[in-house]
């Protein structure tokens, strides 16, 4: 009997994701802006990029490096964001000194918002700061400190000394397992959604009041440590418990379902598939005057949610 002995390109294959091992880098980033020379202006003499020569197309655009990678610019309809959260599609720059960043970007008569909800672990000595400017068509660019972190994100996990190929497969089996799992949890929540709108397209539901039943009157006391992870789950951009009025009626749940939290998850559930929006509460941050901004919330129809955005909530 003849064992085959995998070649370097079958063991590859066993962990590699898409076509990650055909490509090598990020080239540019192709941005269609409204006007080109006020782009190009914006560009070279606010943001600093250096103009690059750029092919005979059939439309009108410039090309710009920033060392890296470069943007394309391309004469059309911008599709920006409406500019009243920083929940922002954005290109990040780093930057050493923010301080004199501010300084020079004020001197350049251009404004800039600061995120207050940054990721600052505590092994990264140095806090993340970020400051977004708007362009003149209205897209994101964020100038930030963040070489810090990408080196604590990059760093090798402790204990650990090398990665090996057992290692790599160990992994790669690891993530189809995790795929397969979420892929489970999706087909759930598309079940429980049929299951609902035929009891909706029955007459079997009032939705004038919450569906699932209450618990019984005895009284409960309220798990101040599930309240708190609830509370802190709240702050998060999209978390089903944003649908939510306040503090008070996440402590009137869990009394409710007697600190089940589950429950009450299925609970915002159903009250989501019945209003047939989900509420997005965006993160607060420092206006350009240096005030503090909260974002007002807002609906989303269930219909514009793909199925992964449906289970991010989870």
């Amino acid at each position: 009997m003849t064992t085959h002995v995998k070649t370097s390109e079958e063991e590859e294959d066993l962990f590699t994701r898409g076509v990650s091992n055909l490509w090598t880098k990020v080239n540019h980033i192709a941005l269609v802006v409204s006007d080109v020379g006020r782009s190009l202006q914006f560009y070279t003499d606010v943001v600093g990029m250096r103009q690059i020569l750029r092919p005979n197309f059939d439309r009108h655009g410039a090309w710009l490096t920033a060392g890296n990678v470069d943007i394309h610019l391309i004469k059309g309809r911008p599709a920006v964001h409406s500019d009243d959260d920083l929940i922002v599609s954005h290109v990040a720059i780093e930057v050493d000194k923010m301080d004199e960043l501010r300084v020079r970007l004020a001197k350049l008569g251009t404004k800039s918002r600061k995120n207050i909800s940054v990721p600052n672990p505590e092994e990264n000595n140095q806090a993340v700061d970020q400051a977004f400017v708007r362009d003149p068509d209205g897209y994101y660019i964020e100038f930030c400190n963040c070489a810090g972190l990408d080196e604590y994100l990059h760093q090798t996990p402790v204990g650990e000394k090398t990665w090996n190929l057992g290692k790599a497969h160990a992994v790669a089996s690891a993530s189809k397992l995790i795929r397969r799992m979420a892929d489970d949890s999706r087909r759930m929540i598309e079940k429980k959604k049929e299951i609902y709108q035929k009891k909706l397209d029955h007459g079997q539901l009032d939705l004038s009041v919450d569906y699932e039943e209450d618990s019984d009157d005895e009284e409960c006391a309220v798990d101040k440590i599930k309240l708190g992870n609830l509370v802190q789950r709240r702050k998060v951009y999209g978390d089903i418990t944003q649908n939510t009025q306040d503090v008070a009626e996440l402590e009137g749940l869990l009394k409710r379902y007697k600190n089940d939290v589950p429950r009450v998850i299925r609970h915002l559930e159903e009250r989501v598939w019945r209003k047939g929006t989900h509420t997005y509460i965006p993160p607060a941050f420092y206006d350009r005057d240096g005030t503090f901004y909260q974002p007002p919330s807002f609906e989303m129809k269930l219909s514009s949610l793909t199925n992964t955005d449906a289970h991010r909530d989870q």
